[in-house]
């Protein structure tokens, strides 16, 4: 339950950091795609670390 309450707080940091550094802005121009893509393989990474491997055999 901690790491759900942790995974939480930092997704909502996370949404206030890029509404500071105007993020939103940046996936309007013509890099979003590969942003998109940036973005998106961070969040795996970071949830694979956090949460572990979820196809391991326990």
């Amino acid at each position: 339950m901690l790491k759900s309450w942790f995974i939480s707080l930092i997704v909502l940091l996370l949404l206030a950091l890029a509404y500071y550094v105007n993020l939103f802005d940046w996936l309007a121009t013509g890099h979003a795609l590969w942003l998109g893509i940036a973005l998106v393989a961070i969040m795996l990474l970071l949830a694979y670390i956090i949460l572990g491997n979820p196809l391991k055999d326990k």
